[in-house]
């Protein structure tokens, strides 16, 4: 279970895409207040943005060394966040409310995890845990809007700008690491909203975010097993 934490916290501080950088980007996107500014405060500027939302959903797929890695999360502000994740065909759901987490796997997962004993006591159950203390804990970056915007948009070498692009039908400014390789591509128009991450070439994936200040409903799951009690019966 730790293995898989590991992996999908590394997942969100992907690099960004290095990019030929036009030498009239800059002139092209003059009519954008954003694209006006230096790439780093662009970015800050894309920080702050996303940091203020009520909401947000966040799709990802990543491939690295032949380990597929996928999730799809919706996050509220202040609250918590849902959603599920799987690795290489090992899936779980999450959900957050404040202090308290709860947590669903398939059979498949415990298996590899937790041996065969948990996978026969856990199996169409979920286990309800604290969110900020213990085995679990780790897990509460994934359903923080905050945490998760400062970790994935937190890390990266020098940025260029670079040409014009579109993402799902919406005008986007490229930001490009040079150091690091990956492409951020930020709003151009509105509040300058994070759109999407593609990694460096060589690797495959992207990371969507989507649905800015949407409707987000979390909800307790009924009948939550106290993860105390898997412990003491494991």
């Amino acid at each position: 279970m730790r293995a898989l934490l590991a992996m999908s916290l590394a997942v969100l501080v992907l690099p960004f895409a290095a990019t030929t950088v036009a030498a009239s980007a800059s002139a092209r996107l003059a009519s954008s207040g954003e694209a006006a500014e230096t790439p780093d405060q662009i970015l800050a500027d894309s920080v702050k943005a996303a940091l203020a939302a009520r909401s947000v959903r966040i799709v990802a797929r990543v491939v690295s060394g032949g380990t597929s890695l996928s999730f799809n999360l919706s996050l509220l502000a202040g609250s918590g966040g849902k959603g599920e994740v799987t690795q290489s065909g090992l899936s779980f759901s999450l959900v957050r409310i404040g202090g308290e987490a709860y947590f669903d796997a398939s059979p498949a997962f415990w298996r590899h995890y937790a041996g065969t004993l948990a996978a026969t006591l856990l199996e169409g159950h979920w286990i309800e845990a604290s969110a900020t203390r213990g085995d679990l804990a780790s897990f509460t970056p994934l359903t923080d809007l905050a945490a998760f915007i400062k970790q994935v948009l937190g890390s990266h070498g020098v940025l260029k700008l670079g040409a014009p692009s579109r993402v799902d039908n919406r005008s986007a400014i490229a930001l490009t690491d040079t150091t690091k390789g990956g492409t951020l591509y930020i709003a151009a128009s509105g509040p300058p909203y994070p759109l999407k991450i593609t990694p460096p070439k060589g690797q495959e994936g992207s990371v969507s975010f989507e649905n800015w200040n949407g409707s987000v409903t979390l909800t307790r799951p009924a009948h939550a097993i106290p993860y105390s009690e898997f412990i003491h019966h494991g």
